[in-house]
């Protein structure tokens, strides 16, 4: 068995931008919601108290997005890696075996499988959002026993009442 590769130097972003990243996406992801929730409302009281938090924070993640870019412009962005074996790159399985080389390097076909990694990743991503919409709407709007089946700590109550 092969031991794991030695760590490589991987170039990562500057610290702040990463800070920054993660910053926006945890805002953006209390942002959305609070405006769909919003949305469903009748006009007024919670409502209003809803759009007022969600466009403040849509404001703040618009001022971190020119923060953002004049960061970026000043620090710079890291080396791209390359994407595929056709792009002549080892494939490696956690470093206790290298995938075998089926194609040479080839740009058409990396572009390709480029391509196809990208539609793959959006179907997977789109598949997943639907399910975890089914998820809410099973544990929400229906209310129903759905969720236990896969939740990791749920015991059933035994039948019939006996324990």
């Amino acid at each position: 068995m092969k031991a794991f590769p030695p760590p490589r130097q991987v170039p990562v972003y500057d610290p702040g931008l990463r800070t920054l990243h993660w910053l926006m996406a945890a805002l953006i992801f209390v942002a959305l919601p609070l405006g769909v929730w919003a949305s469903l409302m009748p006009r007024g009281g919670t409502r209003s108290e809803l759009l007022f938090v969600h466009k403040s924070i849509g404001v703040t993640v618009l001022g971190l997005v020119a923060l953002r870019i004049v960061w970026r412009l000043m620090a710079g962005a890291p080396p791209y890696s390359e994407p595929s074996t056709a792009g002549g790159n080892e494939v490696s399985w956690f470093g206790l075996f290298s995938l075998p080389r089926l194609v040479g390097k080839d740009k058409i076909l990396d572009e390709a499988a480029s391509r196809a990694h990208l539609v793959f990743a959006w179907a997977i991503a789109i598949v997943l959002a639907l399910h975890l919409g089914a998820v809410v709407w099973h544990a929400v709007v229906r209310r129903d026993t759905i969720l236990t089946r896969m939740w990791p700590r749920y015991r059933p109550a035994s039948i019939g009442g006996n324990s």
